[in-house]
């Protein structure tokens, strides 16, 4: 059975958008950088498992006493933990579930049946829908299309307004990600130099009973990210960011803009294994805006001026999908072993393969000059062995 079209996939999605709950950019799993998701979904079948975790500390210095006590003189941190889980469903439609692990909550503490909550363990559950993957070819190059929503279900006791966490209300909130992916080489992008960029848009309906639907908290999502490979190591840096068209209540943290600058490495050890590293920086330090909340000194006003993220991603075997988690990564780059794999095909189930999706004439002939690269590639080695053997 053929895919559904474009068109109407589009239109899903559309749909969709009015029932989301707490969209959520952070802590992605399958294919893309720390914050910036590639529009490159995961082969059906296919299982990505990704732990994250991110953390910012500060030493609070000694700032006098009161009563006998003396006040600072301790380390206050920011920590977040969580694991991804994204499988692919179909060639255009990837299911992903995140569980937030672990949320210190600083300032946002609180007494709940008399107890007090400075951590959650664990924290929300996100559901996650991803379809695209349409591929448009320009040239040698190819731009890839994707659209992604979550679903945020609320099983933490301390449901908004997490300090030094970007904002999100307790109230239904809704909202989309635009993802757009730009590679070099159409035959093999993930050998290639690419450019990601992501646009969401995300209203908090904060604004109470009757006040309306668009007079709350509403934010514009954004990221970029750009990809140097190499054969065991990636070098990529982001841009990851908000900006709030209407403000969110005057009573909450983190209510101002933010923006990072994230420089980062992924390492490569194995074919389904990688561990990705980053240190953010913050570029922007908007005064702090919140109202009738008092911001011990010495503490972030806002958001962590800078943090240490990382994530470890294991591509395992599934019933569905044969993955050579734990072979050694060589010359040869994820996508292109992958395609070895398949090159036991003829051109007839590749023709059969393709045009089952409706793919387009365009993307035919693209498998099929990777085919012809790869059985050239593969003789000119048989040739070089001949010589060696003859000498």
């Amino acid at each position: 059975m053929r895919s559904p079209r474009p068109v109407v996939l589009v239109s899903v999605a559309v749909l969709c958008v009015f029932i989301l709950q707490g969209l959520s950019a952070q802590f992605t799993g399958g294919y893309g950088l720390l914050y910036t998701q590639k529009a490159q979904l995961l082969s059906p079948g296919e299982l990505c498992l990704v732990v994250h975790s991110r953390a910012y500390f500060k030493v609070i210095p000694e700032v006098g006493s009161s009563g006998g006590l003396t006040m600072g003189g301790f380390t206050l941190y920011d920590a977040s933990g969580a694991l991804s889980s994204n499988f692919g469903f179909s060639r255009h439609l990837e299911f992903g579930l995140t569980m937030l692990l672990y949320q210190d909550l600083n300032l946002s503490q609180q007494y709940i049946n008399g107890r007090l909550y400075q951590e959650q363990i664990p924290d929300d559950v996100i559901l996650r829908l991803k379809f695209g993957g349409w591929g448009v070819p320009l040239k040698s190059s190819i731009l890839k299309f994707a659209v992604d929503l979550d679903y945020r279900l609320r099983t933490a006791y301390i449901r908004d307004d997490v300090y030094l966490e970007p904002y999100s209300s307790d109230a239904l909130e809704f909202g989309s990600n635009f993802l757009v992916s730009y590679y070099t080489d159409a035959f093999y992008p993930d050998e290639s130099h690419q450019i990601h960029l992501n646009l969401g848009y995300l209203n908090h309906n904060d604004s109470g009973l009757g006040n309306g639907l668009f007079n709350g908290g509403q934010e514009l999502l954004y990221s970029i990210g750009y990809v140097y490979p190499t054969t065991m190591v990636d070098l990529h840096a982001e841009f990851s960011g908000n900006h709030f068209i209407e403000p969110a209540p005057e009573r909450v943290f983190s209510r101002e803009d933010y923006l990072y600058v994230v420089p980062g490495i992924t390492y490569k050890p194995f074919f389904g294994f990688n561990i990705q590293f980053a240190l953010e920086w913050e570029l922007l330090n908007k005064k702090d805006t919140t109202v009738g909340r008092v911001i011990p000194p010495h503490y972030a006003a806002n958001y962590p001026p800078w943090r240490i993220s990382t994530n470890f991603v294991i591509f395992p075997t599934t019933a569905f999908f044969s993955q050579p988690t734990f072979a050694r990564v060589s010359k040869e780059s994820k996508y292109r072993e992958r395609m070895m794999d398949r090159a036991g095909m003829d051109r007839q189930s590749l023709f059969r393969w393709v045009t089952d999706e409706d793919i387009g004439k365009e993307y035919i002939d693209l498998e099929l000059e990777k085919i012809r690269q790869e059985r050239k590639r593969a003789e000119q080695e048989l040739e070089k062995l001949k010589q060696e053997l003859g000498q």
